[in-house]
């Protein structure tokens, strides 16, 4: 199912940046797993109660809470209980923090939208939430980025960790209390800030005021809150710079209260908080060090909820340990499991968790969740929880175009572009992509109810095109192999 509202309108909602200013309410939030590196498509993001998919052909679909426009200006209404296809393009990641969501963009810039109480977004407390996505100042050449709680943190290309946000800890997370223009004080730091002590860093993950950091070496740093463990030291006290945990770490993933790393071997280890038995080490006992999760072995990666966790295989099995209220687990039942229970689910390729909902994606194009879902943030259209996994996006891309070829026009010189029609009967739009050879970027233009275009084009030198079709649903076809012309000629063909 797919709600396609906004597509046409995309364009205005970034002509434009509102400002809304007011209180909003959360009951739940979740941040964002960290692996070796940000993904680029497909992949899967899950906020405090909203859900984010990134599909194999750029398209971004968004679904959930939204009353303080969590879901980025795709719509007015407080809940989108299908998911909606989002706007933004060239995205290479997305990362869901409690109420806020960071989107790391293919040029290295970093857009957000949501919440930015605690300045969490890059602006001055004053700006109370951002409904559309701009960029983030003061910040560029972004590899990957962590949604916090209430705090954010960007990895940039040079490898060193960036942070900005909620500090209630004066940790070096961000420089501590500021000093609002209007003499008020405040524990937010709009400027992001350099974690000087971190060096050749690969991923980053962030949580409730506590963070955690791989080097390509494959160590493991944490710093911040620990009031139950959660950053694995050896006790409860917290860590105003980053502390080395473990080695041989490739992916972490950090909650409210508990983490959970996966080793280079494939195993998992875990710590912190687990009363309800998220550590998956088969007792309800918290632990200030790791642990070795029970029964995991060939895992890829790791995705955490307020006390849940999931971890993905390499073999494309989903596996769920911890709390299972509202079903937040998959396995069609509300108990809580201390080790890990293997999901009806095979082929999955990206994994996500909420607050109290969870998501995985398969390699066939289907989007899957459950769990919690008082404000749509699983996708099927209610608002009931669901206790075992059902398919809420079922991606299946329109053909590619064939038949492309390019005529000159004697009486303008115009090129005439011209192709066969898709297969599909549901085509909204073509899009033919043009440029000189050497140039770095293609023009783009969108061709409704026709198979031909005219554009004007520079006849002395090698032009590039390329097709693809869009249908009704805004699912993308791959794009045509790339046709060079030289005067009149096709002479050869880019695969």
């Amino acid at each position: 199912m797919v709600n396609s509202y906004g597509k046409k309108l995309g364009g205005a909602f970034k002509l434009a940046l509102a400002v809304v200013l007011g209180a909003g309410i959360w009951v739940g939030g979740a941040p964002q797993q960290a692996s070796a590196d940000a993904k680029s498509a497909p992949g899967l993001a899950a906020g405090g109660e909203t859900s984010f998919a990134l599909l194999t052909d750029d398209t971004v679909m968004v679904w959930g809470r939204n009353e303080i426009q969590q879901l980025g200006g795709i719509s007015n209404d407080t809940s989108v209980l299908n998911p909606t296809l989002h706007y933004i393009d060239n995205v290479k990641s997305i990362h869901a923090g409690r109420q806020h969501t960071l989107v790391v963009k293919e040029d290295g810039t970093l857009q957000g939208f949501g919440a930015n109480y605690n300045s969490q977004l890059g602006y001055p407390y004053s700006w109370t939430y951002l409904p559309l996505s701009i960029n983030i100042p003061g910040i560029d050449n972004v590899k990957a980025a962590a949604a916090g709680v209430n705090f954010s943190a960007a990895l940039k290309t040079d490898k060193t960790v960036w942070v900005w946000g909620y500090n209630p800890f004066d940790q070096r997370l961000m420089d501590g209390v500021v000093n609002n223009p209007d003499g008020t004080q405040s524990a937010g730091q709009h400027i992001p800030e350099r974690v000087t002590e971190l060096t050749d860093i690969k991923a980053i993950a962030a949580g409730d005021n506590y963070a955690g950091a791989i080097t390509e070496s494959g160590d493991l740093y944490m710093w911040g809150d620990n009031e139950f463990g959660q950053l694995g030291v050896g006790d409860n006290s917290p860590r105003y710079t980053p502390v080395k945990v473990a080695s041989g770490i490739k992916s972490v993933a950090v909650s409210d209260n508990h983490t959970v790393a996966v080793k280079t071997d494939g195993t998992v280890i875990a710590f912190g908080k687990n009363e309800m038995g998220q550590l998956g080490n088969g007792t309800n006992a918290p632990s200030n060090v790791p642990v070795e999760v029970v029964g995991l072995t060939n895992i890829k990666e790791v995705a955490l909820g307020d006390d849940h966790s999931l971890a993905l295989g390499e073999n494309g099995l989903v596996y769920a340990w911890g709390s299972n209220y509202q079903g937040r687990l998959g396995d069609g039942t509300t108990t809580a499991r201390a080790t890990p229970v293997t999901l009806g689910l095979n082929n999955v390729v990206a994994i996500a968790a909420g607050f109290a909902h969870s998501l995985a994606m398969t390699g066939d194009g289907h989007v899957y969740g459950w769990g919690f879902n008082v404000k749509g943030q699983v996708g099927n259209g209610t608002t009931n929880d669901q206790y075992s996994p059902v398919s809420v996006v079922d991606y299946d891309p329109p053909s590619t175009p064939t038949g492309l070829k390019v005529t000159r026009m004697l009486l303008t010189g115009d090129a005439s572009v011209s192709w066969d029609p898709s297969a599909e009967t549901d085509i909204d739009y073509y899009i033919i992509h043009a440029k000189r050879q050497g140039e770095a970027t293609f023009s783009s233009h969108r061709v409704y109810d026709a198979t031909t275009y005219s554009l004007p084009i520079n006849w002395f030198v090698d032009n590039e095109f390329k097709i693809e079709a869009v249908d009704n649903d805004g699912f993308h076809s791959p794009q045509s192999s790339i046709f060079v012309l030289k005067g009149a000629k096709v002479v050869r063909v880019i695969r």
